[in-house]
C-alpha cells in the first residue's frame, strides 16, 4: 500500500533552492512522509500526513511571487492540507462535513484515484458510477433563466447522477456554473446508513479547483506541521457569492497546486487563459484515468475562452464532450462550428461562416481583438479534428438525460447485455428503451441473464423495460417457478413502502422468513387466505424440501405476475399484466379479491396505504364491467355465458360469485350482468308479479297466465349437431337447461317444472311459508305458550313449532356447507358476510341460537321467565326477514337499505348521546337522592332519568323543587336554615337546560341530517344497489329446495341419500345452468372475452379507467 503512493522525483529541484531543515532531507523522515511531494516556492518544507494509515496527496501553501521567481523556485514537498471541512453557515438539513486533500498538479493520477475510489470510498462494490460528468463552464458572468437551470441541472444532470450513481466534477468554486451545480445537488441531495452505520450522501460532487485562488485557503492547512491526523477545518462561506470562494454543497475537494500565484490583472485574457492552464490539465488527465474504468462526459454550459481551452485539454486525452447549444457565449459558439463542420459537404460557405464565428467572437468578448483570428482558428481546428468526440445538445428542444443515455450506449460494447443493464440502471423512457433493444441482438442474451434482467426490472417497477421484455420474449417461456420466487424474494429485501407492508402482512399471518427467503406456498397460503378457493399446485408444491430440479415454466405467466404486481400494489404493472393475460375476466375479480385481503390487513397499519388498495380495487372491478358491457354489446348470449362460465382456479365460481365476494358492486351493475339476473329470476317464462303469486298457489292457473319462453322445447338440446362448429347461441335466450331432461316428457311436465324450478316461485313458497310460521310463532306466545306454574305443559302449536325451528338449523347447515371453502370455519365465515345485505345470515343465526337457549331454559321452572322474554326477542329478529318481500321492488329495496345503514349510524349516535346522559343522569339522581344505599336498579332509575328527558318527558316534582327531605321554606333565598337543599334544588333546572340542549337539539338534529346524507348517498345510486342486493336474493333462492320449511326436511333426507348413495358427477365436464359447455363453445367465449378485452382497452384507455374510475 505504501510504495503505491512513492513517487520517487528528481533531485534537481531541491538544487533549484537552497534551503535548511530536516524536511529538506528524507532520511529522517517515515517512508508514508515520502510518498507524494507537491510543487511549493518556498524553501520551508512541511511534512507529508498520513490519514488512517495511507497518506495524502497534496502541496504545501505558496505565496504570491512573481512569476520569473516562481519559476526558479518550485519543488515537490509532502502535503499539509487534507482532512474534513464544514461549511458555516450551511443550508443542508443535515451538516456532512466534505473531505479535501491538495495535490500537486504532476501527481500520479493511479495514486488520486485509488485515493478517490478506496480511502474516500466513493466506489463500493454493489454501487459503482454509470457515469462521471465534467461539468465545464462560465464563472462570474454566466447567466442562464430559471427554466434552462431546471431542464439541465435539476431534470437532466442531477436525474443522470440519481439513475446511475454517478459523480459529478466542477471548479468547486462559490459562482457560475459550480454554485448552479452546488444548488441542483443540494436540492437532490439525499442521505443514508452505510454498513458502517455512517451518514453517506447519495449524490457525489467534486470540486477540482486551483489552490492558489481560493479565498480563505489558510484555514484548509494543518496547524501543525507535525501532526499525522487528517484536519478537521470550519471554513466560513461568504454570504455574497464571489469566484474566489469554495461552494459549500461539494463533497469532496482536490485542490490544485502548481507553484505558480496567477496574476491576471497585468496579462491579456488570451496569455492568462493560456498560462494558468495547470488545472485544466489536471482534469484532462483525472478524466482519462477513470475513463479507462467508467464512463466519463464533459459537458460545456456557456463559458468563454478559459472553458474552451479546458475542453480542448479533454478532447485531447480522448473524453467526449456534450454541447449545451442555449446556455450562452462560448457554448452556442462551439456548438454553431461544430454544427457547420459536421453538416458541410464541400467549402462553399466556409468564408462566411468564418466572418461569422469571428463576429461571435468580438461580440462576447472572449479575448482582446488582436486575438480573435488566433481564437477563430482553435475553433474551427477542434470541431473539425474532434467532430466525433462532440456533441451538440439543443437545451430548448432535447432532455439532457436521453442525450447522455443515447451517449453511453454508442459508448457501451456490443454485448446487449451490456447495454440493457445500462438502460435498466438509468430506468428509460419508452423511447429511448425501444432504441436501445433496436441496437441490441436480443436473442444473443443467454436464458439466465434474461432471467436476472427481467427480474430486476420487474422489482424497480421499470414499467417500459418489462413491456420490451415480454414483446422480444416467447410466452410459454417467460416465467419459471425458481423465477416467481426469486421475483418475490427480490421485491420484499427492496427499501421500498410496498415491500415493507408485504412484510408486515407477512408476519401477521406468521409466514416470514428471515431476509425474505419464502416460498411460493407462503405466498399460495396468502392468496387462499384473500380468496378462499385459489389453488394451484405449483405455488402449493415450492417448498423448501419439495424443490424441482428442472425449470418448470407457468401456462398463464402473466396471471401469475398480476397476483405479484396486485400483492405489491404495482398498479401500472397489474394493469400491463391484466392486458396480455389469457383470462381477463377472471384475474380482474381475482384481482379485487386480492385488494380487498390487502385493504384489511394493512388498514391496521396504515390507512393510506389500504385507501391505494381501494382504489386498485376499484380499477379493477371497472376493467371487469368493461369486459363484460363489451361483449354484450357485441353477442348477448354468449356474453351472459361468459359471465357464468366456471373459474376452475378459485373453485369453480363463476364470475358473479366472485364479485360478490368480493364486494364489486359495480360489476352487476352492467348490463350483461343484469340480463342474467333477470333472465335466472324468471328462468325460462315472464309474467306479472302478481300474476307469478296466484299461480304458485294455484297450481293449474299457471298454463294460461304465465308466457312460457317459446324455446323452452329445446332448453335440454343444442342448436346444432355439428362439433366443430363454433355456436354462437349455446344456450336458450332465458339462459337455463334445469327444465328440461329429456324427449319423453311431456309439454305440461315441462311447463310445470320450469316454472317450479325458478327462483321467482321458490321465494314465493318460501316466503309464504315464512309468513305462516311467523303467524304460529305469535298464535303460540299470545295464547299457547303456558305460565310458570305449568311450564311443563306443551301444546301441540309449541311442537310445530320447534320443529319449524329445526329445519331451520338443518337449512342453514347446509347452506354453509355449500358455501365455498376449504374449511368449515372459513365457510361459516364467508355464509355469515355474504348473505343478501350482508346481515341476514348474521340474524337468522342469533335467532336460531337464542331460540335454543330459549328452549333449554323452558326446561326448568326457575329459568321460565327468560326463556319466554328470549322467545320474544327472537321472534323480533324473525320478524326482520320479512323485509326480504320489499327487495323485490326497485323503489322500496334501497329504502331497506337505507335503514340498515341508517341503524348503523343510529349505534354509534348512541355512544355519543351516552356521555350527556350519564353525566346528567347521575348528577340529578346525585342531588335528588343524597343518602341513598347501593342497590341494582340504580340503572334502571339512571335510565328513566335521563332518557325520557330527551323525548319531552320531563319530572315536574325535580324541576320545581320537590327533592327529598326539602321543603319550601328552604328553597327561599336566603335559605331559611341550611344551604344543602337550596344548593341541590336549583341546579337541576340548569343541568336540564344544558342537557337537552346537547342531546335533544344537538345531536337529534345532527343525527338527522346524517340520515339526509344517507339517504341522499343511496337514492343517487339506488338502482345499483338495488341490482346487486337481488343477486344475492337470487342466489340463495336459486339453491333453496323447492319445498319450504317445515316440509323441507324432505328434501334433506333425499340429499343425504344421495350423498351417502348417488353417483359422484363428473368434475370434469363445464356446465352452465346444468348444460354442457363444448370444448368449442369454451374457445369462442374465450375469443369473445380476450377481444371485448382488447376493446374496452383500446377505446377507453386504462390510464383513464384508473383516474376516472368512482366506487
Amino acid at each position: 500500500m505504501c510504495d503505491s503512493f512513492t513517487e520517487q522525483r528528481p533531485s534537481k529541484t531541491a538544487d533549484l533552492i537552497d534551503h535548511n531543515g530536516p524536511a529538506g532531507s528524507s532520511e529522517n523522515q517515515d517512508p508514508i512522509r515520502q510518498r507524494v511531494f507537491a510543487k511549493s516556492e518556498q524553501a520551508d518544507t512541511y511534512p507529508a500526513v498520513a490519514d488512517r494509515g495511507h497518506a495524502a496527496i497534496a502541496p504545501s501553501r505558496t505565496s504570491a511571487v512573481p512569476k520569473s521567481a516562481s519559476k526558479r523556485q518550485v519543488r515537490l514537498e509532502p502535503t499539509n492540507a487534507f482532512g474534513d471541512v464544514t461549511f458555516h453557515p450551511s443550508h443542508m438539513i443535515v451538516r456532512k462535513a466534505a473531505k479535501y486533500v491538495r495535490l500537486s498538479d504532476k501527481s500520479n493520477m493511479d495514486d488520486v484515484v485509488e485515493l478517490m475510489t478506496k480511502h474516500w470510498d466513493l466506489v463500493k462494490p454493489e454501487i459503482k458510477p454509470g457515469v462521471i460528468l465534467s461539468v465545464v463552464g462560465g464563472g462570474e458572468h454566466f447567466r442562464l433563466s430559471d427554466s434552462r437551470k431546471n431542464a439541465i441541472f435539476d431534470q437532466g444532470l442531477i436525474k443522470v447522477i440519481e439513475m446511475t450513481n454517478g459523480w459529478i466534477l466542477s471548479l468547486g468554486m462559490n459562482s457560475g456554473v459550480s454554485k448552479a451545480i452546488g444548488d441542483a445537488v443540494r436540492e437532490g441531495q439525499s442521505f443514508q446508513f452505510d454498513h458502517n452505520g455512517e451518514i453517506i450522501r447519495t449524490i457525489h460532487c467534486i470540486g477540482i479547483a486551483p489552490w492558489n485562488i481560493i479565498k480563505g485557503r489558510e484555514v484548509l492547512i494543518a496547524s501543525d506541521p507535525e501532526e499525522t491526523k487528517t484536519t478537521a477545518a470550519r471554513y466560513q462561506v461568504d454570504p455574497v457569492p464571489g469566484h474566489y470562494s469554495l461552494n459549500p454543497d461539494h463533497s469532496h475537494f482536490l485542490f490544485i497546486d502548481d507553484g505558480d500565484a496567477h496574476e491576471e490583472d497585468n496579462m491579456d485574457k488570451y496569455q492568462a487563459a493560456l498560462d494558468a492552464n495547470s488545472n485544466g490539465e489536471f482534469h484532462a488527465k483525472l478524466e482519462a484515468r477513470l475513463r479507462t474504468d467508467y464512463p466519463v462526459i464533459c459537458l460545456l454550459i456557456d463559458g468563454g475562452y478559459k472553458s474552451f481551452v479546458r475542453i480542448r485539454e479533454s478532447l485531447k486525452k480522448g473524453t467526449h464532450v456534450i454541447i449545451c447549444k442555449g446556455t450562452g457565449r462560448m457554448a452556442n459558439v462551439l456548438a454553431e462550428a461544430v454544427t457547420f463542420f459536421k453538416t458541410k459537404s464541400d467549402s462553399s460557405g466556409e468564408k462566411d461562416f468564418r466572418k461569422q464565428l469571428e463576429s461571435l467572437i468580438e461580440e462576447n468578448n472572449f479575448v482582446e481583438k488582436g486575438f480573435v483570428k488566433n481564437v477563430a482558428d482553435e475553433i474551427k481546428t477542434v470541431a473539425t479534428k474532434y467532430n466525433s468526440l462532440l456533441t451538440v445538445f439543443d437545451v430548448d428542444k432535447d432532455a439532457l438525460d436521453l442525450t447522455i443515455m443515447e451517449f453511453l450506449l454508442d459508448l457501451e460494447s456490443e454485448n446487449a447485455i451490456d447495454r440493457i443493464k445500462l438502460a435498466l440502471r438509468w430506468n428509460a423512457s419508452a423511447d429511448a428503451a425501444s432504441k436501445m433493444f433496436a441496437h441490441s441482438t436480443f436473442d444473443d442474451i443467454n436464458r439466465e441473464d434474461k432471467t436476472k434482467l427481467f427480474t430486476e426490472a420487474l422489482a424497480n417497477d421499470q414499467i417500459e423495460f418489462v413491456k420490451l421484455f415480454t414483446d422480444y420474449s416467447a410466452k410459454e417461456k417467460l416465467l419459471t417457478v425458481e423465477q416467481l420466487r426469486n421475483l418475490y424474494i427480490k421485491t420484499l429485501n427492496q427499501n421500498r413502502q410496498d415491500a415493507l407492508y408485504m412484510q408486515l402482512v407477512l408476519m401477521d399471518m406468521k409466514l416470514w422468513v428471515d431476509n425474505g427467503n419464502i416460498y411460493l406456498h407462503h405466498i399460495h397460503t396468502i392468496i387462499k387466505k384473500f380468496t378462499r378457493l385459489y389453488d394451484d399446485p405449483q405455488y402449493s408444491n415450492d417448498k423448501s424440501d419439495q424443490i424441482a430440479t428442472e425449470s418448470t415454466y407457468f401456462d398463464h405467466p402473466f396471471r401469475e405476475l398480476f397476483i405479484w404486481a396486485v400483492l405489491f400494489n404495482r398498479k401500472q404493472l397489474a394493469l400491463f399484466f391484466w392486458e396480455n393475460c389469457d383470462d381477463p375476466l377472471s384475474v380482474a375479480l381475482l384481482g379485487c379479491l386480492l385488494c380487498i385481503g390487502m385493504k384489511r390487513k394493512t388498514k391496521k397499519v396504515y390507512e393510506p396505504v389500504a385507501e391505494e388498495f381501494q382504489d386498485l380495487k376499484r380499477v379493477l372491478q371497472r376493467l371487469a364491467t368493461g369486459i363484460v358491457d363489451r361483449a354484450y354489446a357485441v353477442d348477448r348470449e354468449n356474453a351472459m355465458l361468459i359471465a357464468q362460465l366456471p373459474i376452475k382456479t378459485i373453485g369453480n365460481l363463476n364470475s358473479m360469485d366472485v364479485a360478490s365476494i368480493a364486494r364489486a358492486q359495480t360489476y352487476f351493475n352492467s348490463n350483461c350482468c343484469q340480463q342474467v339476473i333477470s333472465k335466472q329470476w324468471k328462468r325460462g317464462f315472464d309474467g306479472s308479479t302478481l300474476l307469478i303469486v296466484l299461480s304458485t298457489w294455484l297450481f293449474p292457473l299457471f298454463f294460461w297466465w304465465i308466457r312460457f319462453d317459446k324455446n323452452y322445447k329445446l332448453l335440454g338440446t343444442p342448436r346444432t349437431t355439428n362439433s366443430n362448429q363454433v355456436v354462437g347461441n349455446a344456450t336458450n335466450s332465458m339462459g337455463t337447461a334445469t327444465a328440461a331432461s329429456g324427449i319423453a316428457d311431456s309439454e305440461n311436465w315441462k311447463k310445470c317444472r320450469t316454472f317450479y324450478a325458478s327462483p321467482v316461485v321458490r321465494f314465493t313458497l318460501h316466503m309464504t311459508a315464512f309468513l305462516f310460521y311467523m303467524t304460529l310463532y305469535a298464535s303460540v306466545m299470545l295464547f299457547y305458550y303456558p305460565t310458570t306454574e305449568e311450564y311443563w305443559r306443551v301444546h301441540w302449536q309449541e311442537i310445530v313449532l320447534y320443529f319449524w325451528q329445526a329445519t331451520f338449523i338443518c337449512e342453514m347447515y347446509r347452506k354453509i356447507k355449500k358455501t365455498p371453502g376449504d374449511r368449515l370455519s372459513t365457510r361459516f365465515q364467508d355464509w355469515w358476510r355474504n348473505g343478501a345485505l350482508g346481515t341476514w345470515n348474521l340474524l337468522d343465526f342469533i335467532s336460531v341460537i337464542i331460540s335454543v337457549i330459549a328452549l333449554i331454559l323452558r326446561c326448568f321452572s326457575s329459568t321460565f321467565p327468560l326463556a319466554r322474554l328470549l322467545m320474544l326477542v327472537a321472534m323480533l329478529l324473525y320478524f326482520q326477514q320479512v323485509c326480504k318481500i320489499f327487495l323485490l321492488s326497485s323503489y322500496l329495496g334501497p329504502k331497506v337499505i337505507m335503514i340498515k345503514k341508517m341503524v348503523a349510524d343510529l349505534g354509534m349516535f348512541l355512544l355519543m348521546l351516552m356521555v350527556f346522559f350519564l353525566s346528567y343522569a347521575i348528577s340529578v339522581q346525585s342531588l335528588m337522592y343524597p343518602h341513598r344505599p347501593l342497590y341494582w336498579g340504580i340503572g334502571w332509575d339512571l335510565f328513566q332519568q335521563g332518557w325520557w328527558k330527551m323525548f319531552g318527558d320531563l319530572n315536574e316534582e325535580a324541576t320545581q323543587g320537590h327533592v327529598e327531605n326539602c321543603t319550601e321554606a328552604q328553597l327561599t333565598f336566603p335559605p331559611e336554615g341550611s344551604w344543602d337543599c337550596f344548593l341541590r334544588v336549583y341546579p337541576i333546572p340548569l343541568f336540564l337546560v344544558v342537557y337537552l340542549f346537547f342531546g335533544s337539539i344537538l345531536l337529534i338534529n345532527m343525527l338527522i341530517a346524517a340520515f339526509a346524507h344517507i339517504f341522499e348517498n343511496v337514492q343517487a345510486n339506488s338502482q345499483e344497489i338495488w341490482r346487486y342486493q337481488m343477486y344475492f336474493l337470487l342466489n340463495e333462492f336459486d339453491d333453496k329446495p323447492l319445498l319450504p320449511p317445515p316440509f323441507i326436511f324432505i328434501s334433506h333426507a333425499r340429499q343425504v341419500m344421495k350423498h351417502f348413495c348417488g353417483k359422484p358427477e363428473d368434475s370434469k365436464e363445464i356446465k352452465i345452468n346444468g348444460q354442457r359447455v363444448t370444448e368449442n363453445q369454451l374457445k369462442y367465449l374465450k375469443m369473445l372475452e380476450n377481444d371485448s378485452r382488447r376493446n374496452f382497452a383500446k377505446n377507453q384507455g386504462l390510464e383513464d379507467t384508473s383516474k376516472t374510475d368512482e366506487d
